[in-house]
């Protein structure tokens, strides 16, 4: 993963914050359970590729030690 790709994935995780806090906004307004639902579910996707992306980044650094020699 190069640093592009990572600003890239900072940059849609950042997007995909505001669009769920949009849709958080809408679903007070609207009381409809089914949006609070996909707005959770938005959530935890962001949470679960968050927390797999972090894992990426910790193993891309084991590999570059490991390569070096350290």
């Amino acid at each position: 993963m190069t640093d592009d790709d990572h600003t890239t994935h900072a940059a849609l995780a950042a997007e995909l914050t505001d669009s769920i806090k949009r849709l958080r906004l809408d679903v007070e307004s609207r009381s409809d359970p089914i949006l609070e639902e996909i707005a959770h579910a938005l959530e935890l996707t962001l949470e679960l590729t968050t927390h797999a992306h972090g894992h990426s980044l910790d193993n891309r650094e084991r590999l570059r030690a490991l390569e070096s020699g350290g």
